[in-house]
């Protein structure tokens, strides 16, 4: 999953914010997208970038991000 989060945050200019997609994407699956959410917030840690919003659900027990929204640093 770090690949995809990789590509994504790469192909954004410095300082552009940006919504981690669902829709149409390989990230329709809840699980896939809480993955490559979870690697952004992981770059995040490392300041490559920023979270803006974030929202979490339980599914099935298990806390999920349901929703990521990101500003490129570097």
């Amino acid at each position: 999953m770090a690949l995809i989060a990789e590509k994504l945050v790469s192909a954004m200019p410095v300082g552009a914010t940006s919504v981690l997609p669902r829709a149409g994407t390989t990230l329709e699956n809840a699980y896939v997208y809480d993955a490559v959410a979870r690697d952004l917030q992981l770059s995040a840690g490392r300041g490559e970038l920023e979270i803006t919003d974030q929202c979490v659900e339980d599914v099935g027990g298990e806390p999920l991000i349901r929703h990521l929204e990101f500003r490129r640093l570097r």
